[in-house]
């Protein structure tokens, strides 16, 4: 990959390197845990054919979205698999029956399991470390990503939309889940 730093013969600054870029989440938490509830709805807490997952999330064994949903799922420790292709299978981990599974009031467990799990993928660990207040402009993020975590423009571009939708739902950049809601006016 080119640096930063690197100029061209006539002084303008080298482009990065358009190549393959590191794994990433291609769908936000949300929409992967939405397919963890349509995996359970098709086959239970059971472990699943690789093809009956894939039909549980609306794609063909042959599909790219469906192998994109099942690295999601697996970036978010939403599901484990065993074995590849066909012959593999497909099983929802205990954190995701737990998020599936709780419909309890409060919801204090299960956003605090969302949390956890947003935060799995590598990328999202570098972005939240380098931005823990909240995220900085498109441009300087794409620029993060691209010289200092190896993606390339398109990647770079699709990981800040993945990334902002999970911070969003599972509320990186807001007061931490149980916080202090006390009614102002009353004190209580």
């Amino acid at each position: 990959m080119a640096d930063a730093t690197e100029q061209k013969p006539d002084g303008t600054p080298k482009k990065a390197k358009q190549g393959r870029s590191p794994g990433y989440p291609s769908i936000n938490i949300q929409e992967a845990i939405a397919k963890a509830k349509a995996l359970y709805a098709a086959e239970g807490k059971y472990p699943a054919p690789m093809p009956s997952a894939f039909t549980a999330w609306g794609f063909s064994m042959k599909s790219s979205g469906g192998r994109g949903v099942r690295a999601s799922l697996k970036y978010f420790g939403l599901i484990t698999v065993d074995g590849d292709n066909e012959t593999g299978k497909v099983k929802l981990t205990d954190d995701a029956l737990r998020i599936i599974l709780d419909e309890r009031e409060d919801q204090t467990e299960k956003n605090a399991i969302i949390r956890k799990l947003a935060l799995l993928p590598s990328i999202h660990q570098a972005l939240m470390a380098a931005y823990p207040n909240g995220l900085a402009s498109d441009a300087s993020v794409e620029h993060l990503l691209i010289f200092e975590q190896g993606y390339n423009k398109s990647a770079a571009a699709e990981v800040i939309s993945e990334f902002k939708a999970t911070a969003a739902y599972a509320g990186f950049y807001k007061p931490a889940i149980g916080a202090d809601k006390s009614d102002p006016d009353t004190g209580n």
